[in-house]
């Protein structure tokens, strides 16, 4: 009978799992303190390196930013210039302004002949301007003998958009601004 005991008992122990630790063992303080100490030493380096990235990374991202607007509002002020020059004609006033450039002139001569002339110029080419008809009537008006006797052909050709043609003279033509 003690031999079938023994036997039951070797079969119970090599069958079963081994005990479970009591509570007292599981909650037992590390061994080694170095072991922690390194361990938290090597998350505390690991945790500042990612800090010191994400800092570096923030401010060339705010570097990145600054220089975008920077070039956003650069080509915004272009764009802007751009339309803004097509959109609006000079005025009589600068064009005088801008033909007397670097010249001493008085303010009477100014305003008396070349403002005027720049403002009758701009009424005259906005009146005619549009259809063949109109633009015919505007050339015929600028054929004359005065413009060819001071040589003011091809200038006012050019301020009111008129290509100048020189016709043959001999053959009882005159000269004529060609409607473009």
């Amino acid at each position: 009978m003690q031999r079938q005991k023994q036997k039951a008992t070797q079969q119970l122990q090599v069958e079963s799992p081994p005990t479970t630790p009591s509570h007292a063992e599981l909650h037992e303080p590390h061994t080694s303190l170095t072991q922690y100490s390194a361990g938290r030493k090597l998350d505390r380096r690991y945790r500042s390196k990612l800090y010191r990235q994400v800092q570096k990374l923030n401010t060339e991202l705010a570097e990145a930013t600054k220089k975008a607007e920077r070039y956003k509002k650069r080509y915004q002020r272009l764009l802007a210039s751009t339309t803004r020059s097509k959109d609006l004609v000079i005025s009589p006033r600068k064009a005088t302004n801008k033909m007397l450039v670097g010249c001493r002139v008085s303010r009477h001569v100014k305003r008396s002949l070349l403002c005027y002339n720049n403002s009758l110029i701009r009424s005259i080419r906005a009146k005619y301007s549009g259809t063949q008809v109109k633009k015919r009537m505007l050339r015929d008006l600028f054929v004359n003998q005065l413009l060819r006797k001071y040589k003011s052909k091809t200038e006012i050709s050019k301020k009111m958009g008129f290509e100048y043609r020189q016709g043959n003279l001999q053959d009882g033509q005159f000269d004529t601004l060609a409607v473009t």
